[in-house]
C-alpha cells in the first residue's frame, strides 16, 4: 500500500491545517513503528535544508524541529534519514528509505511524490512517492 494524502494530512495536523484519526495517521506515518524522516543535509540552513552540528555531528534545523514535532505528536521514536542533496531524498523515497521527507516542491518532484495543500508550502512534510506513472 502506497501512503497517498493521507500521510500528509496527519503531518499537518501539527500546523492545525488538517486532522486525521490517530490511528489512521499512525498506520499510514509508522509501518515501521517508527517515524523516519528523509532529511538533506547541506552546507547553510534553510526552511529544506539542515546542517550537521559540529559538535555533535547531528543533523539540525527547521526540517529536523518538524520531524521531532510530529515524532512527538505521533508518540513514536524519531529515525533521521539524513541525505547529502535533494535528489538523493526524492530517490530513496521509491526504496522505501523514509515515511516523510522535507523538499521543494517543482514539477519533477511532483511526478515522484504526494505534495500536500498550499497551506504547507513553506516547509511541508512530504509522504513517500507514489507509484510511478505509466505513459498514457
Amino acid at each position: 500500500m502506497t501512503p497517498r494524502i493521507w500521510i500528509f494530512c496527519a503531518a499537518l495536523a501539527l500546523a492545525g491545517c488538517a486532522s486525521v484519526p490517530a490511528e489512521q495517521a499512525r498506520k499510514e506515518l509508522l509501518p515501521t513503528g517508527k517515524l523516519r524522516v528523509g532529511i538533506g543535509v547541506g552546507a547553510s540552513p534553510s526552511a529544506f535544508w539542515a546542517v550537521k552540528d559540529p559538535a555533535t555531528g547531528q543533523p539540525r534545523g527547521v526540517t529536523v524541529d518538524l520531524a521531532n514535532a510530529l515524532a512527538q505528536k505521533l508518540n513514536a521514536p524519531l529515525e533521521l534519514v539524513v541525505y547529502p542533496n535533494s535528489g538523493e531524498v526524492v530517490s530513496a523515497g521509491p526504496k522505501g528509505e523514509w515515511d516523510v521527507a522535507f523538499m521543494p516542491e517543482d514539477a519533477e518532484r511532483r511526478r515522484i511524490v504526494d505534495f500536500g495543500p498550499a497551506c504547507a508550502r513553506r516547509a511541508s512534510p512530504t509522504p513517500p512517492p507514489r507509484a510511478p506513472r505509466s505513459a498514457s
